[in-house]
């Protein structure tokens, strides 16, 4: 297990293609670790929103305000590393977090994809409880899949999380919206091709906001307060436990490295 993918965070994946054995690789093409983390902006008050829907919203209804209260300091714009960027979760101040590190595509000298490697990992955030100076995290819950499509050129790896409120603290937006949370979601599609190339792409749903990062780096992000009225209201009433709507956010051709390796036999 390596130090900077600690156990049970991190999980390692490999998928072979053709043959179980990558004995007849003779070059790599590597790119940098693709993550994503969710959170709602904290806003106390109204003053700070842009003109448009939330305003109107913060003063017309209770459960926009509480939505905003209930709210994250926004993530840092750079990490040293994976250790870093989960060391960072401790605090709980975020709502989501998918991320695949160290992606690589072992290729033979023809040029054939052989094997793909890389570190996974996720986790459900929290919702801030707050009551007068303290403080309580009410924990989400989350399911991630992920799928690895191939063919003679390229490997494809899919990954999607859904997440959602705590029962508690879906039953207060319950009380306040009479509308049970829905499962928002967060989905990165990395391809990898034996000729040098990576692409990521990068859907979610329009609650919460994102932070998206390329090599532990801020790439992009999506405000949730930009969202549109119908946006926002077709994630409220998605239903009990139902995928809410997603759109894309963000897509980049990568850096990549080849690297030459030792042939094995």
């Amino acid at each position: 297990m390596s130090v900077e993918h600690p156990s049970p965070q991190w999980e390692f994946t490999q998928h072979f293609v053709g043959e179980e054995s990558p004995d007849d690789t003779s070059y790599s093409i590597e790119a940098p670790a693709v993550a994503a983390r969710g959170w709602i902006p904290l806003v106390l008050s109204a003053d700070i929103l842009p003109p448009g829907f939330f305003k109107q919203q913060w003063n017309e209804s209770l459960a926009t305000r509480e939505l905003f209260r209930s709210g994250n300091d926004q993530p840092r714009s750079e990490f040293r590393g994976p250790g870093d960027f989960l060391q960072s979760l401790a605090l709980k101040d975020f709502r989501s977090m998918l991320a695949i590190d160290e992606p690589k595509l072992y290729c033979t000298p023809t040029g054939s994809p052989r094997l793909f490697t890389c570190w996974r990992a996720h986790q459900p955030g929290f919702t801030p409880m707050r009551g007068g100076n303290a403080t309580w995290h009410s924990s989400g819950d989350s399911t991630e899949y992920f799928h690895i499509h191939a063919n003679q050129n390229e490997v494809t790896l899919d990954c999607w999380m859904r997440f959602r409120l705590s029962k508690l603290a879906d039953l207060f937006g319950v009380a306040l919206t009479r509308h049970s949370a829905p499962f928002a979601s967060i989905r990165i599609i990395l391809t990898m091709r034996s000729s040098g190339e990576a692409h990521v792409r990068i859907l979610s749903s329009f609650i919460p906001s994102q932070h998206f990062y390329v090599g532990w780096k801020l790439a992009n992000k999506y405000d949730m307060i930009d969202c549109e009225e119908e946006d926002f209201r077709s994630f409220i009433t998605a239903g009990k436990r139902q995928n809410a709507p997603t759109a894309d956010r963000f897509e980049l051709e990568l850096p990549t490295k080849r690297l030459s390796l030792p042939r094995l036999r």
